[in-house]
């Protein structure tokens, strides 16, 4: 699970992945904020599943946006929200697989 929260308007998104074999086999969300913080965790669990997590590692903010075609200005947040609960989620997938010990990351 990974899980992030945006302290200035206390948006939070969790975010849980099955791993199987290096593949995501599902993914779901749970999320209180803003809408963009909701659709975004919604559009992650459909994004991510199939996907290897080699594959989304180095997915970024930016990438993320162009992937729902845009983000108001003063709703970013919600980006780097989902991002860094994906990289919280792959984190905690390396320590339980060891492949953070092995590669150094």
């Amino acid at each position: 699970m990974g899980e992030a929260t945006n302290e200035a308007c206390m948006d939070r998104l969790k975010l849980y992945l099955r791993v199987e074999d290096g593949c995501i086999t599902a993914c779901t969300f749970q999320a209180e904020g803003c809408p963009p913080t909701i659709a975004l965790g919604s559009f992650l669990t459909q994004y991510l599943r199939n996907r290897t997590v080699d594959s989304v590692r180095s997915l970024t903010e930016r990438e993320l946006e162009e992937l729902v075609d845009g983000l108001p200005r003063t709703k970013r947040h919600a980006a780097m929200l989902a991002i860094d609960a994906l990289r919280q989620a792959i984190q905690e997938y390396d320590k339980k697989t060891k492949r953070g010990a092995e590669d150094g990351t």
